[in-house]
């Protein structure tokens, strides 16, 4: 007979070398009474741990009884009270925050809107006084000047030019023509009478030839 030292199994079967159950090698027995006693005790000492557990000590079943706990305060209540104030006062601040930003923000629309159209005026009647100043002081050129015909604010002239250039006033185009003996006449285009971007041009005219009638330009001739 053979025995596995793992499981205490016992096997009769003498050409068995390891157990069927773990695979551990199988030890021969020489006194099969001896197998059985060892057979019998472990067997008892199972059957003992099984049928008769071990009783729990005296002391495990004699627990104390629980107390009563003190009362404690009542901090939640008291804690939800202060953020139920906490997040009044913050609603208030931001709703008042909020009233004085839309009362800033329309004051700043009213005060734009109401400076829009003055600036506008202002812009249109300085562009009417510059205009008017240009013409006043051309007509009075003009009276001290006899060389020159009265000038035509409608009015572009065909011929030899003499020579051109950015002009910044008529009355310096004017000026120009008066010192130049080779020059017969002048025409004066005013800025952005062709494209917004075209400064003022001066053009000097050696030979004039005829007047054509155009909005984009001043001119004048020698006399």
């Amino acid at each position: 007979m053979k025995r596995c030292p793992a499981c205490n199994r016992v096997y009769d079967d003498e050409t068995l070398n390891f157990c069927l159950e773990d695979g551990s090698l199988l030890t021969a027995l020489d006194n099969p009474d001896k197998t059985q006693q060892i057979f019998t005790r472990e067997t008892d000492s199972v059957l003992t741990r099984v049928s008769y557990p071990t009783a729990k000590q005296t002391n495990e079943s004699r627990a104390p009884m629980p107390t009563m706990p003190s009362p404690q305060p009542n901090y939640a209540n008291q804690y939800q009270t202060q953020a139920a104030g906490t997040g009044s006062r913050l609603w208030l601040v931001t709703s008042l925050f909020a009233f004085l930003t839309v009362c800033l923000v329309a004051t700043i629309l009213w005060l734009n809107s109401a400076k829009t159209p003055t600036v506008s005026n202002n812009i249109t009647k300085n562009q009417n006084d510059n205009r008017t100043n240009s013409n006043n002081s051309s007509r009075n050129d003009n009276k001290t000047n006899p060389i020159f015909s009265p000038l035509d604010y409608r009015a572009s002239m065909n011929g030899e030019r003499l020579t051109y250039y950015p002009a910044t006033t008529i009355e310096k185009c004017q000026a120009d023509c008066a010192k130049n003996e080779k020059c017969r006449g002048f025409t004066f285009i005013r800025a952005g009478a062709y494209n917004p971007n075209d400064s003022a041009m001066c053009y000097l005219m050696s030979v004039v030839t005829e007047t054509v009638p155009h909005d984009c330009c001043i001119s004048a001739v020698k006399r």
